[in-house]
């Protein structure tokens, strides 16, 4: 009865030890699981920042593109406004030319018209 006995207790300590080992395996398990599930949540929020800094880093050089384009635009506008200006006044001083020919011409004719009528008078 006594041998029974202690091989009962001696099965259920023995029994006993291997549910602790197993249950310790599974601590070990899960927390190794909870490090793991950790660093990939750093490895994807460095990568999700990563992202975001790239992001603004193209939408600053979109906008300061988009800022030189304006000014060189601007700057083409102000130069061919400066040619366009030049050209109306190269096409208005040859207006005033012609019209100061014309009536240059209108005396010259009006001149030898009274010279003419003096000489016939």
């Amino acid at each position: 009865l006594e041998k029974r006995k202690a091989d009962f207790f001696q099965k259920k300590a023995y029994h006993e030890k291997l549910r602790a080992q197993a249950l310790a395996e599974q601590q070990k398990d899960r927390e190794m699981k909870n490090r793991e599930n950790f660093l990939m949540e750093q490895k994807r929020q460095l990568a999700l920042e990563a992202t975001r800094e790239k992001e603004a880093a193209d939408r600053e050089a979109m906008l300061q593109k988009f800022e030189d384009d304006e000014k060189f635009v601007e700057r083409l506008n102000q130069v061919r406004g400066k040619e366009h200006a030049l050209l109306k006044e190269r096409e208005n001083l040859n207006k005033q030319l012609k019209l100061e020919n014309v009536e240059r011409i209108r005396r010259i004719q009006e001149y030898k018209r009274l010279e003419t009528l003096r000489k016939i008078s």
